[in-house]
Order: structure tokens, then sequence, then C-alpha cells
């Protein structure tokens, strides 16, 4: 094997590796599966879906194993490229997400994102507008929560101090629960509730 070929094989199982005691997820273990009972390499997988460039492919296919749609091009490339059946491949797709979704919930807390009065600066808009909110919010009940969340608001205005800046707000957001956001004017108002229907 020439060095190209040695790098580029090297490459391709670099795709599937993990760290040692990871789980593969359920699409990572269907495509693995394949390419072990048809007893071809990783790169040739790839090649057959139409990639040359095997380090950019592994990307694409990591990315995809991790955090799948199915919309993706290499949904199609995997179906055109393999036995596997669209069935097989959404069902291992749907239960990925179900475990994204499940991680993002037990991670989640609430949170608080201030509604910039202009057009904020990108480079610092990440930092002055996303507000901690205490760990024993959910504690409270629904209305000591909004009271709570009201005041962090206008600490955030007073530290702000003028008015016609972009970071001063116009009101803010309140991710409440991990399906339920609500919005709330300038004057700590609430005008919207986008997801949910949890009041106590």
């Amino acid at each position: 094997m020439d060095w190209v070929a040695k790098k580029t094989a090297i490459q391709a199982i670099n795709c599937f590796l993990r760290n040692k005691g990871d789980k593969m997820n359920e699409l990572e273990s269907l495509i693995s599966n394949y390419i072990k009972i048809h007893d071809i390499s990783k790169s040739e997988f790839l090649s057959n879906m139409g990639y040359s460039n095997i380090n950019k492919a592994c990307r694409k296919l990591s990315d995809f194993i991790e955090n799948p749609t199915n919309d993706s091009e290499l949904f199609a490339k995997i179906i055109s490229a393999s036995d596997i059946s669209e069935n097989e491949l959404l069902q291992a797709i749907h239960q990925v997400q179900l475990a994204l979704e499940k991680e993002k919930r037990r991670a989640f807390k609430p949170s608080l994102h201030i509604i910039p009065s202009s057009r904020p600066t990108p480079i610092f808009s990440a930092f002055i507008l996303h507000i901690k909110t205490p760990d024993n919010l959910n504690e409270l009940s629904f209305e000591n929560q909004i009271v709570a969340v009201s005041k962090l608001f206008r600490t955030h205005q007073d530290k702000i101090k003028n008015p016609k800046s972009w970071a001063y707000g116009k009101g803010f957001l309140y991710h409440r629960t991990f399906d339920e956001t609500l919005e709330f004017d300038g004057d700590c108002k609430l005008i919207i509730k986008n997801k949910g229907d949890n009041n106590e």
C-alpha cells in the first residue's frame, strides 16, 4: 500500500473511531454493520457515496452520525451507495434524535435572553444579552418566577443605563422549560407564550 492509499485508509477509519468506552449510536451501528457484512473498507464506502476527498467526507459523515436529519444530502447518498433501506435509515435517525433530545432536556436550565432595542453588535451580543438565572428558579411558583426574571431584566437595564443602547433591551425571552418560552415586553408584561401550557 502506497503512502497516499495508507493515509486515505487511516482517515476513513478515524471517521468511525470514538473514545474508548463510548457506545455507538444506532446510526453508527447501522453503517458500521453494513460495512462489516459486505467486507468493504470504510474508504470504499465513502467513495461509493461519491466522495473523492476522504478527509472532507469523514467530517461530513461524522457530523451526520452525531446529529442526523433526513433531509441531509448524506441521507440520499447512503441510500444510493448501499442496500440499507430508507426505513432502516429513518428509524436509526429517529432513535439518535430522540437520544439527543433526551440529553438536551436533561441538561436544560432556565435562562433569560434580552431582546435588543436595535441591531446588536454580534461580537458582544452573546455575552450581554444572555442572563444567568438563579439555580432554584424552577422551584418557585409561576408568579414568583415572573417576578424574579422581571427583576433580572430591570437590573440588566440599570447596568446598561442608556435607553438608546441596543443592549438596553425592549423586552426579554424567558426560556422557562425545554418546551416553553415566554416573551415579555419592555414593561415586563407577558405578550407571547411560544410553547407549552404549563402555568401553575
